[in-house]
Parts: structure tokens; C-alpha cells; sequence
């Protein structure tokens, strides 16, 4: 989005922004058991919202990716970005024991 300098959008943002930060241990909570309900999904980890790896900040962890667990969790960050418009939700799919997994689940390497 890209807004004028004294668009009166701008407050919003920033509200929107301050608000996101507020509820975001609750929104973490409810996305963690919303996809840990999907069969196959065996952990979900939501960073904090300026925690971003790789653009993503949340991982789901599956002990073997498929295509219909990926759809499951496409729908389940849709319904909760209906309902939390002002939260950033940006999932990755991780198989367990992978090189991916390894690095930024267990060993929280964040990639420079």
C-alpha cells in the first residue's frame, strides 16, 4: 500500500500497527490451536510480529509435507486474517527434521 504523506490513512496505520502489537499474544495463541488441529501437524511456532525469517512468522511442522495439508493451512490464515485484518500472518510448512526445520525451529538461526 502506498499512501500520501499527510494521508489521513497514515493515523490508521499507526493504530492498526499499535493494536497488532497489543493482541498479538492472544492472535499467536489462536493461530497456534487452530493449526494444530489440522491432521499432520505436529508443532506450530508464531514469532513476535518484527521476528520475521525469511518473511515468514509462522511455522508449521509436519512430519511429511503434502499438498492438502498446505490447502488446510491456507484456509486456516485466511479465516484468521478475515478476522484479525491488521495482523501480519505469513506461514511456512516445515517437515520435520529438515534442513529448514533444523535451522529455524531448533537452532532459531535467523538467515542474514
Amino acid at each position: 500500500m502506498v499512501l500520501e504523506k499527510n494521508s489521513p490513512l497514515i493515523r490508521n496505520v499507526k493504530n492498526a500497527s499499535k493494536e497488532e502489537w497489543h493482541a498479538w499474544k492472544q492472535v499467536a495463541q489462536e493461530v497456534k490451536s487452530e493449526l494444530l488441529k489440522i491432521q499432520g501437524v505436529e508443532e506450530c511456532v508464531v514469532l513476535e510480529p518484527e521476528e520475521y525469517v525469511w518473511e515468514s512468522n509462522v511455522f508449521v511442522v509436519v512430519s511429511k509435507e503434502s499438498e492438502e495439508i498446505t490447502k488446510k493451512v491456507a484456509e486456516v490464515m485466511v479465516r484468521l486474517k478475515s478476522k484479525y485484518p491488521w495482523v501480519s500472518l505469513s506461514p511456512m510448512v516445515l517437515e520435520k527434521n529438515s534442513v529448514a526445520y533444523t535451522q529455524f525451529v531448533e537452532k532459531g538461526v535467523h538467515p542474514a
